[in-house]
């Protein structure tokens, strides 16, 4: 979910909190490209005798008879879906008492497309070489809108998140780590994406072309090597959650932990069967430089990288209601932080000044 910036609201003589005017905001809606369900967007306001109009990346939304569409209440209703309506929907409500406008709501169409018909080169390691196999990048919509798995066709098996210190496959682009092949990972492999939406009660798939992998024999050992390290920066909502890739190779297949290096690790983390961390319900004192860490009896390595946090705008100066004398200036001032710092917009009855 992206943040969502409130606009700063001045009426002379009265003004509105759209906090505590409106009991119900539109709110982000995934909808399967094909779909041809009516799409709705709710918005409810504690008002008496409330008008509601709405608005789509800024212009009016044609409601008149014979629209696509309709109002109904606070609600509006998109009947027979296209791709031009996807965008930005904002509720503006107008009463006797003036003009307010809600947070936005926005329509996204997601899909799943298919994999490019071209061939893979096939993939030759050793027994105890660490690989990684790319995943032939599909066509899909919108971004991490999708989860990747991998099919080992030979012996019929699923390679998916949530896997071990062994196996691991990136929810970023798909790619397949193996930390220390062996003879039974020598298999023909395809790469699959699975929509995380459901359309007629079903996602949607898509295949990849094969790739071979060839395991030959070896006994060598290797030290630890970083096959996925920690991106520099992640970047997490408050409340929200973050996930720190690291993963590494090695023979012995090596043991990752994980460490805060300028604080205790926080107490709701968890680490998956593959090593990743994984960090809910992010607070302000999660922030900071955590550090992977691999080991098998050849050595050790370690990887380092930042969470940073990022939360919503909140007022640190609201505006308030307040007269002036016709002929005289006046000066109107609100203020708010937020990370990234936020912009602001001034509205005069709902209209962009």
């Amino acid at each position: 979910m992206r943040n969502k910036l409130r606009s700063c609201v001045f009426i002379l003589l009265l003004s509105f909190s759209a906090a505590n005017i409106f009991i119900e905001e539109p709110s982000d809606k995934l909808v399967p490209s094909d779909s041809t369900a009516i799409i709705s967007f709710t918005c409810k306001a504690n008002v008496v005798d409330p008008v509601y109009t709405w608005r789509k990346d800024g212009s009016p939304v044609d409601t008149a008879d014979g629209s696509r569409f309709q109002v109904h209440g606070g609600t509006l209703e998109i009947s027979n879906p296209q791709d031009s309506d996807a965008g930005d929907y904002q509720c503006v409500l107008s009463s006797v008492d003036g003009t307010v406008v809600s947070n936005y709501g926005k329509l996204v169409f997601g899909w799943v497309g298919e994999f490019s018909p071209s061939v893979n080169e096939p993939v030759t390691t050793v027994v105890g070489k660490g690989v990684s196999i790319k995943c032939p990048q599909p066509s899909y919509a919108p971004e991490h809108s999708v989860s990747f798995y991998w099919e080992a066709i030979d012996k019929n098996t699923r390679i998916q998140t949530p896997c071990n210190q062994s196996h691991y496959v990136s929810q970023t682009d798909g790619t397949l780590y193996i930390a220390n092949p062996t003879a039974i990972d020598q298999d023909t492999l395809t790469c699959n994406v699975r929509s995380l939406w459901k359309y007629n009660g079903k996602p949607e798939k898509a295949e990849s072309s094969i790739v071979p992998l060839t395991v030959d024999s070896s006994n060598v050992e290797f030290d630890p090597e970083f096959m996925l390290v920690p991106k520099p920066v992640t970047n997490a909502k408050r409340g929200g959650y973050a996930i720190i890739e690291c993963f590494a190779s090695g023979r012995p297949t090596p043991q990752l932990s994980w460490t805060k290096l300028d604080g205790p690790m926080p107490v709701n983390h968890t680490i998956s069967e593959a090593g990743q961390l994984i960090l809910k319900a992010v607070t302000e004192d999660m922030a900071g430089t955590y550090r992977c860490t691999a080991v098998n009896s050849k050595g050790s390595t370690h990887a380092d990288g930042e969470l940073r946090l990022e939360y919503a705008p909140q007022w640190t100066s609201p505006i308030s209601s307040f007269s002036v004398d016709r002929t005289t200036s006046a000066s109107i001032q609100c203020g708010a932080i937020a990370v990234p710092t936020p912009s602001f917009t001034w509205l005069k009855n709902g209209v962009v000044l």
